[in-house]
């Protein structure tokens, strides 16, 4: 390292690869940290998989309707209510997120009611 005589400051030597560029602008650090949307999944669409799922289990839901099968009713009213979710809280205004906690409670009540009509 050399030093600098008047100041009496030690110099680094500066090794830059012939690749490495400079910023135009200098990088402004904010120390704000972004949250998450807690309502992100209100203001998204539904994917294809929830599509799909959603049109399997109204097929299923009109077939055990029309040949009374109850447990598979009550499976297929089960998977419906819990892929409509996002749907039906984004309808609820700012009431979103307790509704879509409800029909997630509900589902998987009508899911174990369905579990224990079939056992029994």
């Amino acid at each position: 390292m050399r030093s600098n005589i008047s100041t009496g400051e030690k110099h680094k030597p500066v090794f830059r690869s012939k690749y490495f560029e400079e910023p135009e602008e200098p990088v402004k650090k904010t120390n704000k940290v972004e949250t998450p949307d807690p309502d992100a999944d209100l203001h998204r669409k539904l994917t294809h998989a929830e599509v799909a799922g959603v049109a399997i289990s109204a097929i299923m839901l009109v077939y055990s309707f029309a040949t009374l099968d109850k447990p598979l009713f009550f499976l297929a009213l089960s998977l419906l209510s819990h892929l409509l979710r996002p749907l039906i809280g984004a309808l609820c205004g700012k009431y979103n997120r307790p509704v879509q906690n409800a029909l997630r409670s509900f589902s998987i009540a009508i899911f174990f009611g369905a579990l224990i009509i079939l056992l029994v």
